[in-house]
């Protein structure tokens, strides 16, 4: 809106201004450029005075002298004459210092002979002269043009005063009185009369002549040719050029008594108008300053006329884009304060209605994922809806699930959900936190720890006090700083007596969680310990149930090979022990006695050798294959487990070769129970694989477990058996195999030691070509 009045106060307001401003220069320019050419014109015509000035009195001079008794007299001799005409000289030479005067007066008759002079300084034939006959035909003073008194082209410049003398009746001219007078007080005037430092003035004729300055006389003048002809008493102003250089000049004409001369005062037209136009430019520049700064004072008294209005458009823009707590200064004129005071009003009243809002929408959405974990059964389904949940309830963009082992040593990462978008300005490296999928506690220091521990809730913010605390943490430091996590919050995952795990999940917008926000989190992260011990139990019910089928099972066989391989050998003993019994030795051939002792004693080691078979398997019904792990160092089991089989390698030549990864040092698991099971892994690989073969043992370092294997040579393994082959009591059909013996229990045993540290047992195998044996043991015991 602000914008909007200032944009139409410039749009009506700077055309005016630029006109009215434009027509203030132009009258200006024109009032200055006036002024300067009316200077011209009456400098002119101060010149024009002074040189009338002194042409003028030479001209009364000779007037009076014409008019003089003695010269009028007829009587008066010509020595009379002269004595009066050496009078008047004398004192024209005591003045001459200060006027032009007359170097010479002569006297001459009506037919031009000289009656008498005071200095007969020239000889000159003046009834020749125009000036002689003009001033006795007019009867009146004529003035001649400059001239050199003694002819030709150099001497004294003098003008002829020439003036009819009358007899003293005032009847006939009976002479003529001439006087000579110089230029030096005209050409003083003109060479004194100066505009500017290259301004002159030049007196010129008619004709073009210039008579002043004495260094320019005689010379022709190029007027102009649209210059006007001066006319008596006419004044002017013209342009013209002069050695290139644009000049202006005004001129002004002399009186009545001198018609062809008029003064010329010239000066160069950049110093004429030079000042005019630098104070016309000046006045512009002042007037665009002046325009600025009213618009800039102008702008800036509209803004902040305009700001409470701004304030409350931009509260509205806010309050638009949902930030109810929004308030606007109470500023202004009485109304804009009472406006500001009802949006002030009206934004609290929507910042409480969003409050109710916001907690409705938590708590309905707390009862739908508390819905979703009720009906979730298996972990990884509740893992997901707690997630989700967190994510959905308190919009964040980062959420962190972590687990604890059975041993409350370890937090492992279940599910981790990261922000979208990434803080361009600090990129993550390889080395991420995120790749350190656990935390161990008994270790590591830092918040996670102390949650699980605690059971008490952290809500951090690293632009306030928590800042200190996030960035000494090793997890939850370079995590925040790498996304751009702003708040962090940390929940316990605990029931009473049993701590489960920590949910952290944090925000990139800065905004930290509300009090209701922290209710809603803690009773969500209660009920998702509930849904977790649940889903536990839940798995450890099924895991029992299936045990106890597989256990019954295992029993049915084991009772169903016992009756056969029990049946056998107690068969021969009975048969063996009655002929002893009831035969008397003495009827009885030393013979057979010894063949019935041996079928005696082979029948007893047969049922030891049952019996040594099914005592793992008895452990196994009775649930007394238990594993007490500890740290544990894999290449002692890998030597313990080949010892056990070496005279089963040696009786049949066969090679065992061992590959350890250097980075595998100690595992966390039962070493007896671990070597046994290899032992059974390799007694097969020995039974099955022919003489003078290979057996590889190979352990390989996985990022979350161990990995043993073990290579035979031997006949192969078929799909269809692989599917049984764990199961116990269970031999291929095979010649080989019924050749080699056994009751198929030592894979059931490796089975069950790996599982009961929570690894996985497979095998991968061809006719044919051999088999691989492989079980994994995890780094650390899962939950």
């Amino acid at each position: 809106m602000a914008s909007t009045i200032v944009l139409g106060f410039l749009i009506i307001f700077l055309p005016l201004a630029v006109v009215f401003g434009w027509y203030g220069i132009t009258r200006t320019n024109d009032a200055l450029r006036t002024a300067t050419e009316t200077n011209l014109i009456t400098f002119s015509e101060q010149v024009r005075d002074e040189l009338e000035r002194a042409l003028i009195r030479p001209y009364q001079d000779i007037q009076t002298l014409a008019n003089n008794e003695v010269i009028r007299s007829t009587q008066a001799s010509p020595e009379a004459k002269r004595s009066e005409l050496l009078e008047i000289q004398n004192f024209y030479n005591t003045i001459q210092t200060y006027y032009s005067v007359f170097l010479n007066i002569t006297l001459l008759d009506p037919e031009g002979r000289t009656i008498t002079s005071t200095n007969n300084l020239y000889d000159t034939d003046w009834s020749r002269t125009p000036w002689f006959e003009a001033a006795k035909k007019m009867g009146q003073v004529v003035v001649s043009p400059p001239h050199y008194a003694a002819g030709g082209t150099q001497g004294e410049v003098v003008m002829d005063y020439t003036a009819p003398v009358r007899d003293k009746n005032g009847g006939a001219i009976i002479g003529v009185i001439i006087g000579q007078m110089n230029m030096r007080t005209i050409w003083e005037i003109t060479e004194g009369a100066t505009l500017g430092k290259q301004g002159f003035t030049r007196v010129i004729a008619k004709d073009g002549t210039i008579y002043a300055p004495r260094a320019l006389a005689f010379q022709k003048f190029n007027r102009p040719e649209d210059a006007p002809s001066p006319q008596p008493f006419a004044a002017g102003l013209d342009t013209y050029k002069e050695n290139g250089e644009t000049m202006v000049a005004g001129y002004m004409s002399l009186n009545e008594n001198f018609p062809d001369w008029y003064v010329w005062v010239s000066q160069p037209y950049d110093e004429a108008f030079g000042p005019i136009q630098n104070t016309v430019r000046n006045l512009m520049i002042g007037a665009i300053f002046g325009l600025l700064l009213f618009v800039i004072v102008s702008v800036a008294w509209i803004w902040r006329a305009m700001r409470p209005l701004r304030d409350l458009s931009f509260g509205a823009e806010k309050i638009g884009a949902g930030n109810f707590a929004h308030r606007v200064p109470v500023t202004g004129p009485i109304e804009i304060r009472r406006l500001s005071t009802s949006f002030n009003q009206m934004a609290a009243n929507l910042e409480k209605a969003e409050a109710l809002r916001a907690e409705h929408k938590l708590l309905r959405d707390l009862q739908t994922a508390s819905t979703a974990l009720a009906g979730a059964i298996s972990p990884a389904e509740i893992i997901g809806i707690i997630s989700k949940g967190v994510k959905d309830l308190f919009s964040c963009d980062f959420v962190w699930i972590l687990l604890a082992d059975r041993c409350d040593e370890y937090l492992d990462t279940k599910a981790l959900v990261l922000p979208e978008k990434i803080n361009p300005s600090r990129p993550i490296p390889a080395e991420a936190p995120m790749a350190a999928s656990q935390v161990d506690l008994t270790v590591s220091p830092g918040l996670l720890p102390k949650v699980f521990t605690s059971g008490e809730p952290l809500f951090l913010n690293r632009s306030s006090e928590g800042q200190p605390a996030l960035e000494a943490d090793p997890h939850l430091g370079s995590l925040a700083t790498q996304w751009g996590l702003v708040c962090i919050n940390i929940l316990p995952l605990m029931l009473p007596g049993k701590h489960m795990g920590v949910i952290v999940f944090g925000r990139t917008d800065g905004k930290p969680l509300a009090d209701e926000e922290k209710r809603i989190a803690l009773v969500f992260a209660h009920e998702a310990s509930i849904s977790l011990e649940r889903a536990r139990l839940h798995v450890q019910e099924i895991q029992n149930a299936a045990e106890l089928s597989r256990l019954n099972d295992l029993k049915s066989r084991l009772l169903y090979i016992l009756s056969h391989e029990l049946k056998t050998p107690l068969t021969s003993l009975r048969t063996s022990a009655r002929l002893l019994h009831e035969t008397e030795p003495e009827q009885m051939s030393a013979s057979t006695q010894e063949r019935l002792k041996g079928n005696i004693l082979r029948a007893t080691e047969r049922l030891m050798a049952v019996a040594d078979d099914i005592y793992p398997i008895a452990n196994i019904l009775t649930s007394e294959v238990k594993v007490e792990p500890r740290a544990t160092d894999c290449r002692r089991i890998v030597t313990g487990a080949i010892d056990s089989v070496s005279h089963l390698t040696k009786a049949k030549r066969q090679t065992v070769t061992v590959s350890i990864e250097p980075s595998i040092g100690t595992i966390w698991a039962d070493r007896d129970r671990l070597r046994e099971a290899l032992s059974r892994i390799l007694s097969n690989a020995s039974k099955f694989s022919p003489n003078d073969s290979t057996i590889e043992v190979t352990v390989s370092d996985k990022p979350e477990e161990i990995v043993f294997q073990v290579r035979d040579q031997g006949i192969g393994i078929s799909e269809k058996d692989q599917k049984s082959i764990f199961d116990g009591f269970y031999q291929a059909d095979s010649e080989v195999v019924r050749r080699a013996g056994g009751r198929g229990l030592g894979l059931l045993f490796a089975k069950t030691v790996v599982e009961r540290h929570h690894g996985r047992i497979w095998v991968e195998s061809k006719l044919g070509e051999g088999s691989t044996f492989s079980f994994s043991i995890p780094k650390h015991t899962p939950i």
